[in-house]
């Protein structure tokens, strides 16, 4: 006879079918991307480990807060990853974009609500190091009028 848990999510199969679900659902406030990807909100170490060290920049883009690393290390094979909070007040529009220069990297839109979220936006594989600009744009959508508010942070690609 075959032994049975009675922990809900002990087995592989729960835990895989949980873990879907929960990823069709975070997906389901972002358009489809591959440069950028949904993520637990990550904490301002977590966000500078994930980096490979270097420190942690916060910006406000109105009810906004985006926490980003101050330095990203490039991988030396495959693709480099850049890891960000958002915190928001209000639930809105939040727009993305990863550019060096007037070159766009990686760009993406989606819609926040009160909380924080994390992303993972995926660096090119060419990427080389130098100052690349995050710029991010958030509108709250409670007025017809309002046109949003953005913030740009540099960040700095390092071998």
């Amino acid at each position: 006879m075959k032994r049975t848990s009675t922990k809900a999510f002990d087995t592989p199969a729960t835990t895989a079918a949980v873990t879907a679900q929960l990823t069709v659902a975070i997906q389901a406030y972002w358009a489809p991307c591959k440069d950028i990807v949904p993520l637990a909100p990550l904490t301002p170490s977590q966000v500078s480990r994930a980096a490979g060290g270097g420190g942690t920049q916060q910006r406000s883009a109105g009810t906004l807060v985006v926490l980003a690393p101050l330095t990203v290390k490039l991988a030396a094979h495959g693709t480099s990853k850049l890891s960000i909070t958002l915190k928001a007040k209000d639930s809105g529009g939040v727009g993305l974009s990863l550019a060096r220069g007037t070159t766009v990297l990686a760009s993406g839109t989606g819609q926040m609500l009160p909380g924080s979220s994390g992303l993972r936006i995926a660096l090119p594989r060419g990427a080389k190091p130098g100052t690349v600009s995050l710029r991010v744009s958030f509108a709250t959508g409670l007025s017809e009028f309002d046109p949003g508010v953005a913030t740009t942070l540099k960040i700095r690609l390092r071998r």
